[in-house]
């Protein structure tokens, strides 16, 4: 996650997260859409279900989900591969906290990026509580708020500039999807995700 989400997780403003689903194919002329059920998201078209489960990828509620965020160790270990490394050989910095900078601070030379993050360095571990499936724009303002937002133009209510969490999260979902091709206006379907933070859980 960026530093902006990290924060708001860490402050306990962010309990959501959303990811797109792939455009389902069409079956038999009609959109195929996901249906919950006990063994997960059964393929639905026309009201008939398809046989086919799909998972989500965030797991199940009770899976446990570890934050990759960009980080850095100390100028003394720049040069080492993040698998070599182990809690042992260097403090760990966040780039969220806002109090290093790379370019000035003498302990912090190189900001390393979140997908190298090993598993020991994280310090946030969540628990899934819930999850769901669901078109990007059926997104209500309390779960949009849930995502951690300041609030924004919303475009649905341009003509009265009302600022609302909903225009928050569509600014951030077309910042990094629209150029993926699942922006707002597309009304993709996207995964939920429900959570919780596991306080000193590793």
């Amino acid at each position: 996650m960026n530093g902006e989400m990290v924060r708001a997780i860490l402050d306990g403003k962010k309990t959501q997260t959303r990811r797109p689903w792939i455009k389902p194919k069409r079956h038999e002329n009609y959109d195929v859409y996901p249906v919950l059920y006990s063994s997960g998201f059964e393929l639905a078209s026309n009201g008939f279900c398809i046989g086919e489960i799909i998972k989500s990828p965030f797991g199940a509620p009770g899976d446990r989900l570890w934050v990759r965020e960009t980080w850095a160790t100390d100028y003394l270990h720049d040069g080492i591969k993040p698998s070599e490394l182990t809690e042992m050989d260097s403090d760990i910095f966040y780039r969220a906290d806002g109090h290093i900078d790379a370019k000035t601070d003498i302990w912090v030379h190189c900001w390393r990026p979140s997908i190298h993050m090993p598993r020991w360095a994280s310090r946030i571990t969540l628990e899934i509580t819930r999850e769901w499936a669901e078109r990007v724009q059926e997104i209500s303002e309390d779960d949009a708020k849930a995502e951690g937002l300041a609030v924004s133009y919303d475009p649905a209510y341009l003509h009265r500039y009302d600022l609302t969490f909903r225009g928050g999260f569509t600014a951030l979902w077309d910042s990094i999807y629209a150029a993926k091709g699942f922006g707002w206006n597309t009304n993709c379907w996207v995964w939920g995700c429900e959570f919780k933070v596991l306080e000193g859980a590793k």
